[in-house]
């Protein structure tokens, strides 16, 4: 992990060397700790379907925001409209309307919490041909209903919860219903949760009034203003889950039940509410199968099978009240003393005491999946241990689950080991389909094939015949990460999956540069891209997040990266079948930071960010051949007003002869032929950073730009390790990076400091002790000691330390 913030100014502290800002070649001054509040940073742009509009969140270094939004319609309209505080945008899918999230800025957030006042959201509605905006106060949560319609949740008054029942803290507040062409509002009150049905046809709306008395599910249609009870009680309800693209609607509503720790639930189900709606539910208590002992629990999220005849929820253990009528003997046993905590380790715990106390919360949440048949009532559980994973396959009829507990000893001292069980949902049997494997995949988009990663190759498991295929053993390629340096005993990772074509027609697999199609019954593949002759990574982009495959009747989108060129940029690649048609065209390949590339969805309009050490990042737009789009932001333009720093690479070789690189940052107004300080931060690799534009920032950790500014040039060499040997493995790339600096007769070599923190604080305080390079040395949070840190607990994780060192970044496993 990258560590917290130290300034400069420490290094100065520990240095015999002044930290005094150099004196510039050009009349612009240095960027000093009071400039820094007005500097932006770019948060994720989001684009209309339509591609004509772009919402841009600013977040500035004082903790003040900004939502910008760009027409894109022409290439003269440059000039944002600006909401002050606005985040998290969201268009509607004719993109007409925006609507946002105001915020509060740190200043604003500090005086409301001195002066004990609730800190509460607002949000923000425009629409976007006229400019038209309104803006709510008091919006705890929004959401669009298609193109018409924007509800609105209102913060409800602070209740203090029983610890005994965690909903009885839920607030129940007003609910706007607002038609955004009229303006026209509904208000609808006790509301503590809502759904749009897709089509916003329908409004689904829990409520909850303070006696319960008025508790229960409505239904509003907004285009007629019906409003239609679908069950009351004086339960609570919750979940509130539609049929995808259908008109079928599920909710738990609750049930107590005399003796038992918190409420079990049922399952109410409302199908064909547009025509002839049909109310069912699923009850546990008649259901067969349905396990004693255990309720249906409200913390996993409902959902529907694609068919509409299942609905899948969580089960947990349930549990007895305890007798409080018993007399409590210990304290009278005890001579009247309070009773000491005790706790009881036990070696066959999965996890230790510390963790269990850090994940209390999450275990009280955790449930097993299940399914319950609608038509049938029948229960099939499909979860059986809460520490693993379970997945539902394209179709929902079966389900994969994890099961690490043969491995358990084992898998202290190694990655993961796990077999696979494939559940089949109607029938609930289970079968073995993958035993003892390292790296599972998951399923296909077509739910035919799992994959795996085993012996170095990948491999499907063909669920409907059972058959296995080794899919990469044959191909002249190496799909094993050689630069996964970790300590393992039996198999290091692969270099990845990029996802499967239409129809499981092929599954995409990355080799170091380049992308495979593979047939998944193990047939043959075929290499796409030719990005091993210059070194050129070459990885799949998803430019639509809701599909789940490929389609090769479109063209591919790829990103690009220069492992020694440190280009980044993107390329296209049209395919005949899962075969190449002709070679990856780079459409954009830079020696800059080429980012987030994102499409609209329903224009052929693209945008990407660029940004370099000394050029903030900005959103370019323009078509589908990418090269030639147009700026469209301009962030922290006052940056021309101050003297700046530049980076580039710096080529060297480790003790062992590994050539590397490490990344070099010059002083802001650097004057060729004068000597200066240098910083070497160190962790692991760092050169793929040399692009990175960093805002300058007290809270930001080791921050280059502000070590630049102080008059320091900052070099980021790569680190590459030898088997169980960290130390001396970055003694023999840091030495020599530096050296390689020293070289050019750029830096003084008496004023040559070492910071690192964490992982970096270990190298940071074992290299001085291995060379006389460095003036001074600053680590932080630094692994030190590793007698002793071997048998520690994490502080915040709860989790042993023994993993740091025998599957961790420490690479000193015990053999």
């Amino acid at each position: 992990m990258r560590p917290p913030f130290v300034t400069a100014a420490l290094l100065a502290l520990t240095s015999p060397y002044p930290l005094v800002a150099q004196p510039t070649s050009t009349s612009r001054p240095l960027v000093t700790p009071k400039d820094y509040g007005r500097w932006e940073r770019l948060v994720n742009p989001v684009l209309s379907a339509n591609g004509e509009w772009v919402a841009v969140p600013i977040n500035r270094v004082d903790r003040t925001a900004e939502l910008r939004v760009y027409s894109l319609r022409t290439a003269a309209d440059t000039t944002p409209v600006i909401a002050g505080e606005g985040r998290d945008p969201v268009f509607t899918e004719d993109s007409r309307w925006l609507a946002y999230r105001i915020g509060q800025s740190e200043a604003e957030r500090t005086r409301l919490e001195k002066e004990k006042k609730p800190v509460r959201d607002g949000a923000g509605v425009r629409r976007l041909d006229t400019g038209a905006t309104t803006t709510f106060t008091g919006i705890r949560r929004f959401a669009f209903g298609g193109s018409r319609y924007l509800a609105l949740l209102e913060y409800g008054a602070e209740r203090k919860g029983d610890p005994g029942d965690p909903d009885s803290a839920v607030q129940s507040a007003d609910l706007i219903v607002r038609e955004l062409v009229t303006g026209t509002e509904m208000r609808f009150g006790n509301v503590t949760d809502f759904a749009w049905q897709d089509s916003a046809l329908f409004l689904a709306m829990t409520i909850e009034t303070p006696d319960r008395a008025g508790n229960g599910i409505y239904l509003y249609t907004p285009r007629t203003g019906q409003l239609t009870v679908l069950d009351g009680s004086r339960e609570r309800y919750r979940g509130l889950a539609w049929r995808k693209d259908g008109d079928d609607l599920a909710v738990l509503r609750s049930r107590d039940v005399n003796g038992w720790e918190q409420p079990t639930h049922e399952v109410r189900v409302w199908r064909g509410l547009a025509k002839t709606p049909r109310a069912s539910r699923f009850d546990p208590r008649g259901a067969p199968g349905f396990p004693e002992g255990m309720r249906i629990a409200e913390h996993r999220v409902l959902s529907w099978s694609d068919d509409g005849q299942r609905v899948f929820f969580g089960i947990q253990e349930w549990f007895t009240k305890p007798d409080t009528t018993a007399k409590d003997s210990t304290r009278a046993q005890g001579g009247g003393d309070e009773p000491a905590d005790v706790e009881v380790w036990h070696s066959s715990d999965q996890r230790i005491i510390p963790m269990q106390r850090v994940r209390k919360e999450q275990d009280r949440q955790a449930t097993y999946l299940a399914t319950g048949n609608l038509a049938s009532g029948r229960f099939v559980r499909i979860g059986t241990d809460l520490q693993e994973n379970v997945t539902l396959l394209e179709g929902q009829r079966h389900a994969t689950e994890t099961d690490g507990r043969p491995y358990r000893f084992e898998n202290m001292f190694d990655t993961p080991r796990r077999d696979v069980w494939l559940v089949d949902l109607a029938s609930g049997d289970r079968r073995k389909a993958v035993e003892g494997v390292w790296y599972f995949h998951g399923a296909s988009p077509g739910g035919r094939y799992l994959l795996y990663f085993h012996d170095d190759r990948f491999h499907t498991y063909d669920i409907t015949t059972g058959a296995r295929a080794d899919l990469t053993g044959k191909l002249a390629a190496i799909f094993v990460n050689q630069d996964a340096d970790w300590p393992v005993r039996r198999q290091r990772r692969s270099w990845g999956v990029g996802g499967w074509l239409d129809k499981d027609a092929a599954v995409l697999l990355y080799d170091r540069h380049d992308v495979w199609a593979v047939k998944p019954d193990g047939t043959g593949g075929v290499r796409l891209t030719q990005g091993a002759a210059d070194s050129v990574r070459h990885r799949m982009v998803r430019l639509d997040p809701e599909a789940k495959s490929f389609d090769p009747a479109k063209p591919l989108y790829l990103e690009l990266y220069g492992e020694w060129t440190k280009r980044f940029g993107y390329g296209r690649l049209s395919l005949k079948g899962a075969a190449p048609q002709g070679a990856v065209r780079r459409l954009v390949f830079e020696e800059r930071r080429i980012s987030q590339l994102a499409k609209a969805k329903r224009a052929e309009v693209f945008t990407y960010v660029i940004d370099d050490f000394d050029d903030s990042p900005d959103v370019f737009a323009g078509g589908p051949e990418l090269a030639g789009a147009r700026q469209v932001t301009r962030t922290n333009p006052f940056q021309a007003d101050y003297a700046w720093g530049r980076s580039e690479l710096v080529d060297f070789a480790c003790a062992t002869g590994k050539p590397v690189q490490g990344a070099l940052y010059y002083p802001a107004g650097y004057q060729a032929g004068r000597r200066y300080p240098m910083i070497v931060y160190v962790y692991e690799r760092l050169s793929q950073g040399v692009h990175r534009y960093v805002v300058p920032d007290e809270r930001s950790a080791y921050n280059i730009t502000v070590f630049t500014q102080n008059g320091y040039f900052v070099l980021e060499p790569d680190i590459v390790y030898q088997d169980r040997r960290p130390g001396t493995s970055a003694v023999g790339c840091v030495e020599p990076a530096v050296q390689a600096v020293l070289a050019q007769g750029l830096v003084d070599s008496e004023r040559v400091g070492l910071v690192g923190h964490s992982w970096g604080g270990y190298e940071a305080s074992y290299i001085p002790t291995q060379t006389s390079i460095f003036a001074t040395a600053v680590a932080g949070a630094a692994l030190t000691n590793f007698f002793s840190m071997f048998g520690t607990v994490h502080w915040s994780g709860g989790f042993r330390e023994t993993s740091h060192f025998e599957t961790g970044q420490a690479r000193t496993d015990v053999r």
